[in-house]
Formats: C-alpha cells, sequence, structure tokens
C-alpha cells in the first residue's frame, strides 16, 4: 500500500479547512428553538467579496411565530453560492438555532 506524501497530507488538510460543517446539517433537526413563517424582506450582500464562503444576509418580515423568543424581523446568513437560494417576497417557514438552519422551506 502506496504512504501518503507531504502533497497528499496538504491537499486533504486544505480540503478540509474549505468545508462548511454548519451548512451540512440544514435540514436534519426538527428541535430548533426558534420557528417562524417569515417573507423575505431584503437580502444583503457582503460588502467585500470574499470568494466562494461569501455569506449573504437574509432579512425575514415574521408572519406568525411559531416556537421561541422571535422579533418582528429576523436575520440569517447563507452562503452566497451555496445550495440554498431564497428569493425576495417568498415567504418561508425557518427554523433556527443559534444562528444555525434547521428548516428552510417555501411554502
Amino acid at each position: 500500500m502506496k504512504e501518503w506524501g507531504l502533497k497528499q497530507v496538504l491537499f486533504f488538510i486544505a480540503l478540509s479547512a474549505l468545508s462548511t460543517p454548519g451548512y451540512s446539517v440544514q435540514f436534519m433537526n426538527e428541535n430548533c428553538p426558534k420557528k417562524f413563517i417569515g417573507q423575505v424582506s431584503e437580502i444583503r450582500e457582503p460588502e467585500a467579496a470574499i470568494g466562494r464562503m461569501s455569506r449573504d444576509t437574509v432579512v425575514f418580515t415574521v408572519k406568525e411565530k411559531i416556537k421561541g423568543d422571535v422579533s418582528d424581523q429576523e436575520e440569517i446568513e447563507l452562503l452566497k453560492y451555496g445550495p440554498i437560494k431564497v428569493k425576495t417576497g417568498a415567504d418561508y417557514v425557518v427554523h433556527v438555532d443559534n444562528g444555525s438552519i434547521c428548516v428552510l422551506k417555501e411554502i
């Protein structure tokens, strides 16, 4: 069996550093402390472009509070070039736990 060389180890470390574990479990936890139905009122792009890991701030106007301490407006961050896309004016069911998304479903 071939042993790992320095190039392979560095490549593995670089790939590991680019992973985003917070976004890999977005739809698994149904027991989030904050749940609401909201309409996307604004999508704010970052002021400085920081590449593929840039995050947009999505502002929701809350229409219905389902669970937890939910404000009239809530904000979450999504990867700008990630797999989840939202549309301004669309309604969503949102479950959040300390800024991590548990559920984000358009209705």
